[in-house]
């Protein structure tokens, strides 16, 4: 499980992104972008879904999700990837991004209204020792208020259980930009959730990590009772006022995109 989040807050986003070694070396599965804006419509070719245009009104639509699904393939990079570029009309932080090695089959919105953002949700596989098992995979950037964002996750969680139960998957793990210590969400939450995070901050205002991996609990006990599992963070160039943070775990389970 190879894992990268980054808040890119609209700094030189795309050029700093490509050019970061933890990125250019496709070792990663997925990567999940926050605050990441409108798609590089100079260089990616359009695949499926409204094409994005600079002028608003253009764009806009009735619809609360538009999904807008991508191919690119950086000078260096020996693949194309498959980007799903989301956007909300009426809802704060609204430009979501997963970029995967192979294109998803299913891409949703998995959060609904049980927050004030919206969270993008893919479907993958995991290689577990009871044998291969889907869950969720969620893009998330959670309210920045430290007190509410825990709150949100806690209200998040049933709606994320009926989402697997509609998508015939086993668990759901959030990835992204939580405003919060994994000590507040694990305290705050209202929930129990397991958490994968950093040992060193992610943001440059704030001392603790709020840039990390939530994830179910059955989910989270069965990945964590895998023989020899352990877990790796790494920092990497891109930053904006967050850091590009990969995470791996080197005897955890595989995981494909679906």
């Amino acid at each position: 499980m190879r894992i990268i989040t980054w808040n890119a807050n609209r700094t030189n986003r795309w050029d700093l992104l490509w050019a970061d070694p933890l990125v250019a070396g496709l070792a990663w599965d997925v990567i999940c972008l926050q605050e990441v804006g409108n798609p590089d419509v100079a260089h990616w070719t359009h695949a499926q879904g409204p094409v994005w245009t600079q002028d608003r009104a253009a764009r806009d639509t009735d619809e609360s999700f538009v999904q807008r699904r991508y191919t690119y393939q950086p000078a260096h990079y020996p693949a194309v990837l498959h980007i799903t570029h989301t956007e909300w009309g009426n809802r704060q932080k609204n430009h979501l991004t997963i970029i995967t090695q192979t294109r998803p089959a299913w891409a949703a919105e998995i959060g609904g209204d049980m927050s004030d953002r919206p969270v993008l949700g893919i479907k993958v596989r995991l290689a577990l020792p009871a044998g291969p098992t889907d869950v969720l995979l969620g893009c998330v950037h959670l309210v920045a208020n430290r007190t509410k964002s825990p709150q949100e996750l806690g209200a998040l969680v049933p709606y994320l259980d009926d989402m697997c139960r509609e998508a015939n998957a086993q668990g759901w793990l959030l990835v992204g930009d939580f405003n919060c210590s994994p000590t507040e969400m694990v305290q705050s939450a209202g929930r129990t959730v397991g958490v994968w995070y950093p040992p060193f901050p992610t943001q440059n205002s704030i001392g603790e990590p709020i840039d990390y991996v939530v994830v179910e609990p059955h989910l989270y006990q069965a990945v964590m009772a895998m023989p020899g599992i352990s877990g790796n963070w790494e920092q990497g160039t891109a930053a904006s006022d967050h850091r590009l943070v990969r995470y791996t775990q080197p005897n955890g389970p595989a995981l494909q995109v679906l």
